[in-house]
């Protein structure tokens, strides 16, 4: 079995479609999701470490509106393993 290619390009596109779309429809169910996957991509392709906290900032503010536990549990895991992370880089 051959590892898959991850196409962050493609999958960040659909992240900014839905986000555009809820938006426009003015629905903000869907955004603390789109908001950690936007951030977990930046995290793969090697975004600067302010961007990453950005987008996790803004999933966790759109999870606790939504009272969305699941994606907070999220943001805080991917938090604690974004910041292992930058220390290992650091070292």
């Amino acid at each position: 079995m051959t590892p898959q290619k991850k196409d962050y390009s493609s999958s960040n596109q659909l992240i900014t479609d839905g986000i555009a779309l809820c938006s426009e429809k003015h629905v903000t169910y869907y955004l603390p999701r789109l908001k950690l996957l936007a951030a977990q991509n930046a995290i793969e392709s090697g975004a600067q470490a302010e961007r990453v906290t950005q987008l996790m900032n803004e999933a966790l503010a759109f999870a606790r509106i939504n009272q969305n536990e699941v994606v907070e549990l999220q943001v805080a895991a991917l938090r604690k393993r974004f910041a292992a992370m930058m220390k290992q880089q650091n070292d």
